[in-house]
Protein backbone atom coordinates (compact mmCIF):
# COMPACT_ATOMS: atom_id res chain seq x y z
CA UNK A 1 0.00 0.00 0.00
CA UNK A 2 1.06 3.59 -0.48
CA UNK A 3 2.60 5.53 2.40
CA UNK A 4 0.48 8.49 3.45
CA UNK A 5 3.39 10.91 3.89
CA UNK A 6 4.52 11.97 0.42
CA UNK A 7 6.79 12.57 -1.32
CA UNK A 8 9.69 10.22 -0.78
CA UNK A 9 13.13 10.78 -2.30
CA UNK A 10 14.11 8.11 -4.83
CA UNK A 11 17.79 7.24 -5.35
CA UNK A 12 19.38 4.79 -7.78
CA UNK A 13 22.59 2.91 -7.11
CA UNK A 14 25.27 2.87 -9.81
CA UNK A 15 24.34 -0.71 -10.73
CA UNK A 16 20.64 0.12 -10.97
CA UNK A 17 21.37 3.17 -13.11
CA UNK A 18 23.35 1.00 -15.55
CA UNK A 19 20.52 -1.52 -15.63
CA UNK A 20 17.94 1.18 -16.38
CA UNK A 21 19.98 2.27 -19.40
CA UNK A 22 20.25 -1.35 -20.59
CA UNK A 23 16.54 -2.20 -20.28
CA UNK A 24 14.70 -3.31 -23.41
CA UNK A 25 13.23 -0.29 -25.27
CA UNK A 26 9.76 -1.86 -25.23
CA UNK A 27 9.73 -1.70 -21.41
CA UNK A 28 11.62 1.58 -20.98
CA UNK A 29 8.60 3.89 -20.68
CA UNK A 30 6.85 1.54 -18.26
CA UNK A 31 9.92 1.35 -16.02
CA UNK A 32 10.39 5.12 -15.93
CA UNK A 33 6.74 5.61 -15.03
CA UNK A 34 7.12 3.12 -12.20
CA UNK A 35 10.27 4.83 -10.87
CA UNK A 36 8.58 8.24 -10.98
CA UNK A 37 5.66 6.81 -9.01
CA UNK A 38 7.96 5.72 -6.19
CA UNK A 39 7.98 9.30 -4.93
CA UNK A 40 4.57 8.51 -3.40
CA UNK A 41 5.97 5.55 -1.47
CA UNK A 42 5.95 1.79 -1.90
CA UNK A 43 3.33 0.62 -4.44
CA UNK A 44 0.64 -1.97 -3.69
CA UNK A 45 1.94 -5.50 -4.13
CA UNK A 46 5.43 -4.75 -2.89
CA UNK A 47 6.87 -7.82 -1.19
CA UNK A 48 9.11 -7.60 1.85
CA UNK A 49 12.17 -9.78 1.34
CA UNK A 50 13.83 -9.88 4.77
CA UNK A 51 14.24 -8.00 8.04
CA UNK A 52 16.76 -5.51 6.65
CA UNK A 53 14.13 -3.36 4.96
CA UNK A 54 14.52 -4.78 1.43
CA UNK A 55 11.44 -4.91 -0.84
CA UNK A 56 10.71 -6.38 -4.27
CA UNK A 57 8.24 -4.88 -6.74
CA UNK A 58 7.23 -6.68 -9.95
CA UNK A 59 6.08 -4.85 -13.08
CA UNK A 60 3.24 -6.99 -14.43
CA UNK A 61 3.66 -8.17 -18.01
CA UNK A 62 7.29 -7.09 -18.30
CA UNK A 63 9.24 -9.67 -16.32
CA UNK A 64 11.01 -6.81 -14.54
CA UNK A 65 11.63 -6.83 -10.79
CA UNK A 66 12.75 -3.73 -8.89
CA UNK A 67 14.53 -4.25 -5.57
CA UNK A 68 14.29 -1.41 -3.02
CA UNK A 69 15.76 -0.47 0.31
CA UNK A 70 13.45 1.61 2.51
CA UNK A 71 14.91 4.13 4.93
CA UNK A 72 11.93 5.65 6.73
CA UNK A 73 13.99 8.01 8.92
CA UNK A 74 15.27 10.22 6.08
CA UNK A 75 12.35 8.95 3.86
CA UNK A 76 14.50 7.60 1.05
CA UNK A 77 13.77 4.73 -1.35
CA UNK A 78 17.03 3.32 -2.72
CA UNK A 79 16.71 1.28 -5.92
CA UNK A 80 19.74 -0.97 -5.76
CA UNK A 81 18.95 -3.66 -8.38
CA UNK A 82 16.65 -4.14 -11.39
CA UNK A 83 16.15 -7.63 -12.81
CA UNK A 84 14.51 -8.82 -15.99
CA UNK A 85 13.34 -12.36 -16.80
CA UNK A 86 15.83 -12.42 -19.65
CA UNK A 87 19.38 -11.63 -18.54
CA UNK A 88 20.07 -7.94 -18.70
CA UNK A 89 22.83 -6.97 -21.04
CA UNK A 90 24.62 -4.04 -19.40
CA UNK A 91 26.42 -1.87 -21.89
CA UNK A 92 30.07 -1.98 -20.94
CA UNK A 93 31.75 1.36 -20.34
CA UNK A 94 35.42 2.28 -20.27
CA UNK A 95 37.02 1.89 -16.85
CA UNK A 96 37.73 5.64 -16.53
CA UNK A 97 34.17 6.62 -17.40
CA UNK A 98 32.79 4.03 -15.01
CA UNK A 99 35.06 5.25 -12.21
CA UNK A 100 34.11 8.88 -12.77
CA UNK A 101 30.42 8.03 -12.79
CA UNK A 102 30.82 6.06 -9.57
CA UNK A 103 32.74 8.91 -7.92
CA UNK A 104 30.10 11.44 -9.02
CA UNK A 105 27.38 9.23 -7.56
CA UNK A 106 29.28 8.98 -4.25
CA UNK A 107 29.85 12.74 -4.23
CA UNK A 108 26.14 13.44 -4.55
CA UNK A 109 25.38 10.83 -1.90
CA UNK A 110 27.89 12.47 0.45
CA UNK A 111 26.33 15.90 -0.12
CA UNK A 112 22.85 14.55 0.61
CA UNK A 113 24.14 12.83 3.76
CA UNK A 114 25.59 16.11 5.04
CA UNK A 115 22.36 17.97 4.33
CA UNK A 116 20.44 15.40 6.39
CA UNK A 117 22.53 16.22 9.49
CA UNK A 118 22.87 20.05 9.43
CA UNK A 119 23.96 20.27 13.07
CA UNK A 120 27.00 18.06 12.44
CA UNK A 121 27.90 19.86 9.20
CA UNK A 122 27.49 23.31 10.74
CA UNK A 123 29.50 22.32 13.82
CA UNK A 124 32.42 21.07 11.73
CA UNK A 125 32.39 24.11 9.43
CA UNK A 126 32.26 26.63 12.29
CA UNK A 127 34.98 24.83 14.25
CA UNK A 128 37.28 24.76 11.23
CA UNK A 129 36.46 28.35 10.29
CA UNK A 130 37.36 29.65 13.75
CA UNK A 131 40.53 27.57 13.99
CA UNK A 132 41.86 28.17 10.48
CA UNK A 133 40.76 31.82 10.38
CA UNK A 134 42.38 32.67 13.70
CA UNK A 135 45.57 30.80 12.89
CA UNK A 136 45.84 32.36 9.43
CA UNK A 137 45.39 35.86 10.86
CA UNK A 138 48.00 35.49 13.60
CA UNK A 139 50.52 33.60 11.46
CA UNK A 140 50.04 36.18 8.70
CA UNK A 141 50.90 38.90 11.21
CA UNK A 142 53.99 37.00 12.37
CA UNK A 143 55.09 36.42 8.77
CA UNK A 144 54.60 40.10 7.98
CA UNK A 145 56.86 41.11 10.85
CA UNK A 146 59.61 38.53 10.24
CA UNK A 147 59.46 38.19 6.45
CA UNK A 148 57.23 40.97 5.09
CA UNK A 149 58.55 44.02 3.22
CA UNK A 150 59.84 46.93 5.30
CA UNK A 151 58.24 50.36 4.82
CA UNK A 152 61.07 51.70 2.69
CA UNK A 153 62.98 50.80 -0.44
CA UNK A 154 65.25 47.72 -0.34
CA UNK A 155 64.77 47.45 3.43
CA UNK A 156 67.12 44.49 3.86
CA UNK A 157 70.08 46.78 3.09
CA UNK A 158 69.08 49.36 5.72
CA UNK A 159 70.77 49.08 9.15
CA UNK A 160 70.60 50.87 12.49
CA UNK A 161 73.75 52.04 14.25
CA UNK A 162 73.88 52.45 18.04
CA UNK A 163 76.58 53.11 20.62
CA UNK A 164 77.72 49.98 22.44
CA UNK A 165 79.04 49.70 25.98
CA UNK A 166 79.88 46.70 28.12
CA UNK A 167 78.59 46.45 31.66
CA UNK A 168 78.52 43.81 34.34
CA UNK A 169 75.47 42.20 32.72
CA UNK A 170 77.04 42.23 29.26
CA UNK A 171 76.81 44.62 26.28
CA UNK A 172 74.02 47.19 26.11
CA UNK A 173 73.13 49.74 23.43
CA UNK A 174 71.88 53.32 23.35
CA UNK A 175 71.36 56.14 20.85
CA UNK A 176 74.18 58.08 19.21
CA UNK A 177 75.44 61.59 19.93
CA UNK A 178 75.53 64.25 17.14
CA UNK A 179 79.37 64.13 17.15
CA UNK A 180 79.43 60.35 16.67
CA UNK A 181 76.78 60.63 13.96
CA UNK A 182 78.96 63.13 12.06
CA UNK A 183 81.98 60.82 12.53
CA UNK A 184 80.16 57.83 11.02
CA UNK A 185 78.57 59.87 8.22
CA UNK A 186 81.81 61.50 7.08
CA UNK A 187 84.42 58.82 7.77
CA UNK A 188 82.85 55.44 6.99
CA UNK A 189 83.65 53.31 3.95
CA UNK A 190 80.72 50.87 4.24
CA UNK A 191 77.55 52.93 3.75
CA UNK A 192 76.12 54.71 0.75
CA UNK A 193 74.13 57.00 3.05
CA UNK A 194 73.89 57.74 6.80
CA UNK A 195 71.08 59.80 8.37
CA UNK A 196 69.84 60.58 11.87
CA UNK A 197 66.40 61.00 13.40
CA UNK A 198 65.39 62.64 16.68
CA UNK A 199 61.87 62.61 18.07
CA UNK A 200 60.02 65.21 20.13
CA UNK A 201 56.47 65.94 21.19
CA UNK A 202 54.64 69.12 20.06
CA UNK A 203 51.11 70.53 20.39
CA UNK A 204 49.10 71.22 17.23
CA UNK A 205 46.88 74.30 17.48
CA UNK A 206 44.79 76.41 15.12
CA UNK A 207 42.22 74.74 12.86
CA UNK A 208 40.73 71.69 14.49
CA UNK A 209 41.09 70.54 18.09
CA UNK A 210 44.46 70.97 19.78
CA UNK A 211 46.33 67.71 20.35
CA UNK A 212 49.78 66.31 21.04
CA UNK A 213 51.73 65.10 18.04
CA UNK A 214 54.98 63.21 17.56
CA UNK A 215 57.44 65.11 15.37
CA UNK A 216 60.71 63.65 14.08
CA UNK A 217 63.62 65.85 13.03
CA UNK A 218 65.65 64.24 10.23
CA UNK A 219 69.08 65.00 8.85
CA UNK A 220 70.08 65.78 5.29
CA UNK A 221 69.35 63.09 2.67
CA UNK A 222 66.86 61.22 4.89
CA UNK A 223 64.12 60.69 2.30
CA UNK A 224 66.59 59.84 -0.49
CA UNK A 225 68.48 57.31 1.64
CA UNK A 226 65.28 55.47 2.64
CA UNK A 227 63.83 55.70 -0.87
CA UNK A 228 60.65 57.52 0.23
CA UNK A 229 58.27 59.05 -2.30
CA UNK A 230 55.45 61.19 -0.88
CA UNK A 231 51.99 60.20 -2.12
CA UNK A 232 51.09 63.90 -2.36
CA UNK A 233 53.51 66.80 -2.76
CA UNK A 234 57.29 66.39 -2.57
CA UNK A 235 60.15 65.56 -0.21
CA UNK A 236 62.53 68.13 1.28
CA UNK A 237 64.77 69.99 -1.17
CA UNK A 238 68.56 70.13 -0.58
CA UNK A 239 68.25 73.81 0.32
CA UNK A 240 65.57 73.06 2.95
CA UNK A 241 67.74 70.27 4.39
CA UNK A 242 70.73 72.65 4.69
CA UNK A 243 68.57 75.21 6.51
CA UNK A 244 67.27 72.55 8.91
CA UNK A 245 64.61 73.77 11.32
CA UNK A 246 64.93 77.29 9.93
CA UNK A 247 63.31 76.07 6.68
CA UNK A 248 59.95 75.83 8.48
CA UNK A 249 58.63 72.93 6.37
CA UNK A 250 57.18 69.54 7.24
CA UNK A 251 56.11 66.22 5.79
CA UNK A 252 52.85 64.88 7.22
CA UNK A 253 51.93 61.30 8.01
CA UNK A 254 49.04 59.89 6.00
CA UNK A 255 46.94 59.58 9.16
CA UNK A 256 47.44 63.23 10.19
CA UNK A 257 46.67 64.37 6.63
CA UNK A 258 43.34 62.56 6.75
CA UNK A 259 42.56 63.74 10.29
CA UNK A 260 43.51 67.40 9.90
CA UNK A 261 42.73 68.03 6.22
CA UNK A 262 40.32 65.23 5.28
CA UNK A 263 42.75 63.92 2.64
CA UNK A 264 42.48 67.12 0.58
CA UNK A 265 45.48 67.49 -1.85
CA UNK A 266 45.15 71.27 -1.58
CA UNK A 267 46.62 70.98 1.93
CA UNK A 268 50.06 71.04 0.27
CA UNK A 269 51.46 74.54 0.69
CA UNK A 270 49.20 75.41 3.62
CA UNK A 271 50.42 76.15 7.15
CA UNK A 272 50.27 73.89 10.17
CA UNK A 273 50.39 75.78 13.46
CA UNK A 274 51.97 74.31 16.57
CA UNK A 275 53.09 75.58 19.95
CA UNK A 276 56.52 76.54 18.56
CA UNK A 277 55.44 78.40 15.42
CA UNK A 278 54.21 77.49 11.94
CA UNK A 279 55.23 74.78 9.50
CA UNK A 280 54.51 74.80 5.78
CA UNK A 281 53.31 71.41 4.51
CA UNK A 282 55.26 70.21 1.46
CA UNK A 283 54.21 66.52 1.22
CA UNK A 284 52.42 63.51 2.66
CA UNK A 285 54.20 60.20 3.28
CA UNK A 286 52.65 56.78 2.39
CA UNK A 287 50.13 55.24 4.76
CA UNK A 288 52.29 52.23 5.63
CA UNK A 289 55.38 54.23 6.55
CA UNK A 290 56.15 54.16 10.27
CA UNK A 291 59.83 54.40 11.20
CA UNK A 292 61.22 54.52 13.79
CA UNK A 293 57.63 54.58 15.13
CA UNK A 294 54.19 55.95 14.25
CA UNK A 295 55.00 59.66 14.02
CA UNK A 296 52.74 62.49 12.84
CA UNK A 297 55.19 64.73 10.97
CA UNK A 298 58.83 65.07 9.95
CA UNK A 299 60.97 68.24 9.74
CA UNK A 300 64.53 68.96 8.50
CA UNK A 301 67.34 69.18 11.06
CA UNK A 302 71.08 69.94 11.16
CA UNK A 303 73.46 68.07 13.46
CA UNK A 304 75.99 69.91 15.64
CA UNK A 305 79.28 67.99 15.24
CA UNK A 306 80.59 69.49 18.48
CA UNK A 307 77.78 68.02 20.62
CA UNK A 308 79.09 64.85 22.28
CA UNK A 309 76.74 64.78 25.27
CA UNK A 310 73.19 64.41 23.89
CA UNK A 311 72.78 60.70 23.11
CA UNK A 312 69.40 60.96 21.45
CA UNK A 313 69.86 60.22 17.74
CA UNK A 314 68.43 57.19 15.98
CA UNK A 315 71.05 56.66 13.25
CA UNK A 316 70.19 54.57 10.18
CA UNK A 317 72.32 53.82 7.14
CA UNK A 318 72.22 51.93 3.87
CA UNK A 319 74.92 49.34 3.19
CA UNK A 320 77.01 50.06 0.13
CA UNK A 321 76.94 47.47 -2.69
CA UNK A 322 79.02 44.41 -1.81
CA UNK A 323 79.31 45.28 1.91
CA UNK A 324 77.91 42.90 4.51
CA UNK A 325 76.85 43.53 8.11
CA UNK A 326 80.04 42.20 9.74
CA UNK A 327 82.42 44.30 7.66
CA UNK A 328 80.27 47.40 8.27
CA UNK A 329 80.46 46.78 12.03
CA UNK A 330 84.25 46.42 11.89
CA UNK A 331 84.47 49.65 9.87
CA UNK A 332 82.57 51.80 12.39
CA UNK A 333 84.44 50.21 15.31
CA UNK A 334 87.71 51.26 13.65
CA UNK A 335 86.35 54.81 13.36
CA UNK A 336 85.60 54.90 17.07
CA UNK A 337 89.04 53.55 17.92
CA UNK A 338 90.62 56.39 15.90
CA UNK A 339 88.37 58.90 17.70
CA UNK A 340 89.43 57.66 21.12
CA UNK A 341 93.10 57.80 20.10
CA UNK A 342 92.79 61.39 18.89
CA UNK A 343 90.47 62.60 21.69
CA UNK A 344 91.52 61.32 25.12
CA UNK A 345 88.42 62.82 26.71
CA UNK A 346 86.12 60.60 24.69
CA UNK A 347 83.77 58.42 26.73
CA UNK A 348 85.18 54.91 27.11
CA UNK A 349 82.68 52.94 25.07
CA UNK A 350 83.16 49.63 23.35
CA UNK A 351 82.34 51.01 19.92
CA UNK A 352 79.20 50.86 17.75
CA UNK A 353 76.64 48.14 17.17
CA UNK A 354 75.21 47.57 13.69
CA UNK A 355 72.02 45.58 13.13
CA UNK A 356 69.54 45.30 10.29
CA UNK A 357 66.44 47.49 10.36
CA UNK A 358 64.29 44.36 10.51
CA UNK A 359 66.06 43.16 13.65
CA UNK A 360 65.59 46.63 15.09
CA UNK A 361 61.87 46.43 14.32
CA UNK A 362 61.34 43.09 16.04
CA UNK A 363 64.00 43.13 18.81
CA UNK A 364 61.39 43.85 21.52
CA UNK A 365 58.63 41.77 19.96
CA UNK A 366 60.35 38.66 18.63
CA UNK A 367 59.91 36.49 21.72
CA UNK A 368 56.24 37.40 22.22
CA UNK A 369 55.40 36.92 18.52
CA UNK A 370 57.12 33.53 18.40
CA UNK A 371 55.27 32.43 21.54
CA UNK A 372 52.00 33.61 20.00
CA UNK A 373 52.69 31.63 16.82
CA UNK A 374 53.37 28.46 18.82
CA UNK A 375 50.19 28.97 20.85
CA UNK A 376 48.07 29.49 17.74
CA UNK A 377 49.54 26.38 16.12
CA UNK A 378 48.64 24.39 19.23
CA UNK A 379 45.08 25.76 19.11
CA UNK A 380 44.84 24.70 15.46
CA UNK A 381 45.86 21.17 16.48
CA UNK A 382 43.11 21.18 19.11
CA UNK A 383 40.60 22.27 16.47
CA UNK A 384 41.64 19.38 14.21
CA UNK A 385 41.35 16.97 17.14
CA UNK A 386 37.84 18.23 17.91
CA UNK A 387 36.78 17.79 14.28
CA UNK A 388 38.24 14.28 14.27
CA UNK A 389 36.20 13.46 17.39
CA UNK A 390 33.05 14.69 15.65
CA UNK A 391 33.75 12.38 12.71
CA UNK A 392 34.39 9.43 15.04
CA UNK A 393 31.10 10.04 16.84
CA UNK A 394 29.26 10.30 13.52
CA UNK A 395 30.82 7.06 12.25
CA UNK A 396 29.74 5.24 15.42
CA UNK A 397 26.17 6.43 14.86
CA UNK A 398 26.20 5.18 11.25
CA UNK A 399 27.17 1.56 11.82
CA UNK A 400 23.86 0.25 10.53
CA UNK A 401 24.07 2.39 7.40
CA UNK A 402 27.62 1.20 6.72
CA UNK A 403 26.55 -2.42 7.27
CA UNK A 404 23.69 -2.03 4.78
CA UNK A 405 26.05 -0.57 2.19
CA UNK A 406 28.42 -3.48 2.70
CA UNK A 407 25.51 -5.92 2.31
CA UNK A 408 24.62 -4.21 -0.99
CA UNK A 409 28.13 -4.86 -2.32
CA UNK A 410 30.07 -1.72 -1.39
CA UNK A 411 33.68 -2.69 -0.74
CA UNK A 412 36.06 -1.11 1.75
CA UNK A 413 37.54 1.22 -0.85
CA UNK A 414 34.08 2.42 -1.88
CA UNK A 415 33.10 3.03 1.74
CA UNK A 416 36.37 4.85 2.44
CA UNK A 417 35.97 7.01 -0.67
CA UNK A 418 32.47 7.96 0.41
CA UNK A 419 33.70 9.10 3.87
CA UNK A 420 36.66 10.98 2.35
CA UNK A 421 34.35 12.81 -0.06
CA UNK A 422 32.20 13.92 2.87
CA UNK A 423 35.30 15.27 4.62
CA UNK A 424 36.47 17.09 1.50
CA UNK A 425 33.08 18.74 1.06
CA UNK A 426 33.11 19.98 4.65
CA UNK A 427 36.65 21.32 4.42
CA UNK A 428 35.87 23.08 1.13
Amino acid sequence: MRHAEAPWRVELSTTAADQVRAIAPVHEARLHTFLDGLAEGLPDGAERQDATGTWRCALDGTGISVHLLVRPGPRVLLVFRIEEAAALKVVPRPALASGLASAWFDLRAAARALVRVPTFSLGVVLTLALGIGGAATILGLVHGVFRGPLPFEDGDRVVRIRSRAVGAAGPFFFNVTPRDFALIRDGNRSFSGVVAQSGRSISLVGDGPARRAQAIAVSEGWARMLGLDPVVGRAFTPEEERLGEDAGVALLSHALWLERFGGDPSAIGSDLRYDGGTLRIVGVLPARFAYPYDADLWTPWRADPADFRASGLNVVARLAPGVDLESAGADVDALYAELRASSPGTARLDGFGVQTARDDFIRTQAASLQSLAVAVSFILLLVCANVANLFVARSAARRREIAVRAALGAGRFRQLRWVVLESILLFL
